[in-house]
């Protein structure tokens, strides 16, 4: 089963067979900062400062000039990003390219009162409203540093939860690679790619796993959340249509034993009829109209009836849509019942913590425990994000 997933190890500099090297050690270029300079832009967070190596230099695509320099400074002010390169203040347009020649580094980024570490070279697109940072790491490093980030600190028994969640994220890149979602890196750091954080790990390069997950024949990039809740949902929560196919009961059968359990992550949400109808049409609800709404678990459909208008879409989908209005954490994952006292408010009431297809980190983390290893764990999940075909 094992050799049906996962491709053949590597031979000298070939990779897996199958796959070009740059395929399976990048290097992956990553939007990075990206919620930092929104909340920017929103005034809600304080300047970035960048803190380069002794012979760091920043070289300009339009002026062909390279120059050394020690302290890159962001700030916002007046509706426009400011940038200044060792207090002196550079005009938009440019492009920069921070590195240091000959080398592998990292630079040192303060973010207010928070410190990080990202990888050279650093592009830096100047645009006066707006800025993008790229970084370009090796992709075994990235992957595992993205999986750190995304599961915090564990214990050394779950260490290969995370590294089977960096080869999740390795499939991702090569996946991503013939659909490009973003215009000049291959992820950002949000959560809708993964979140990342910069070098996390000890210094040095990760060595390139020798195994990779088939992704040729998907339909969708390996996906993952935080918690299922106890069973996740699969793509369906996606898109109206798919159903529930590859849902899974997140638990080891032979033992009976839950990896997920509901009762630990449970929460609630109440919305107003008016609210909910507002927030889903974007006008006001008529008073006195009556608004009901119904969400089908085996179609994977959330239905809404204001009057005689009818509305469906997909968990997803209406998921974020209500909380871009009421906070990320309002609706927390898509395993939920909805209810409804008389013409009262609307109650869901759910378990879980994200979309809630592909691999359970929490299940993963369990299952680390217990001694499966970084191919075990994403076999667990194969039938939700994985093909069983090898790499010829």
């Amino acid at each position: 089963a094992l050799l049906a997933l996962w491709g053949r190890p590597a031979r000298g500099n070939e990779g897996p067979a199958g796959l070009k090297p740059e395929e399976t050690d990048g290097p992956v270029k990553i939007s990075i900062l990206s919620k930092h300079l929104r909340l920017m832009k929103e005034g809600r967070a304080g300047r970035i400062v960048i803190t380069l190596p002794a012979a760091a230099v920043i070289e300009s695509a339009d002026t062909a000039v390279s120059v050394p320099a020690g302290t890159i400074v962001m700030v916002h002010a007046g509706g426009f990003f400011r940038l200044s390169v060792d207090r002196l203040a550079l005009n938009p347009p440019a492009r920069l390219r921070v590195l240091l020649p000959g080398k592998k580094a990292y630079c040192d980024v303060t973010i207010d009162n928070e410190k990080r570490a990202y990888p050279l070279p650093v592009e830096i697109h100047y645009r006066g409203e707006a800025i993008d940072i790229i970084a370009a790491e090796s992709l075994s490093r990235y992957c595992l540093d993205a999986a750190r980030a995304e599961m915090g600190p564990v214990s050394t028994r779950a260490e290969e939860a995370v590294q089977a969640l960096a080869l999740l994220i390795q499939a991702r890149y090569r996946f991503t690679r013939r659909a490009p979602t973003h215009r000049e890196a291959d992820f950002c750091d949000l959560t809708h790619c993964q979140v990342y954080r910069g070098r996390l790990g000890a210094d040095g390069p990760s060595p390139a796993e020798p195994w990779v997950i088939d992704t040729k024949g998907l339909e969708a990039p390996p996906l993952f959340h935080a918690r299922c809740g106890g069973h996740t949902l699969g793509n369906g929560v996606f898109s109206i249509g798919r159903g529930r196919r590859g849902e899974v009961k997140d638990w080891i059968s032979s033992e009976g034993l839950m990896l997920c359990r509901p009762g630990e992550h449970r929460w609630e949400a109440v919305l107003s009829p008016d609210e909910l109808a507002a927030i889903l049409t974007g006008r006001p609800s008529p008073g006195g109209m009556p608004v009901s709404l119904e969400y089908d678990k085996n179609a994977l459909v959330i239905t809404l009836r204001l009057g005689r208008d009818i509305r469906q879409c997909a968990p997803e989908d209406f998921r974020l849509k209500i909380n871009r209005v009421r906070g990320w954490g309002f609706l927390k994952s898509n395993l939920y019942t909805v209810r409804r006292e008389g013409e009262g408010p609307f109650i869901f009431s759910g378990a879980g913590l994200g979309h809630g297809a592909g691999l359970c980190q929490h299940g993963a983390l369990e299952l680390a425990r217990r001694g499966y290893s970084r191919y075990e764990i994403p076999v667990s999940y194969t039938h939700l994000t994985l093909p069983t075909k090898r790499i010829v």
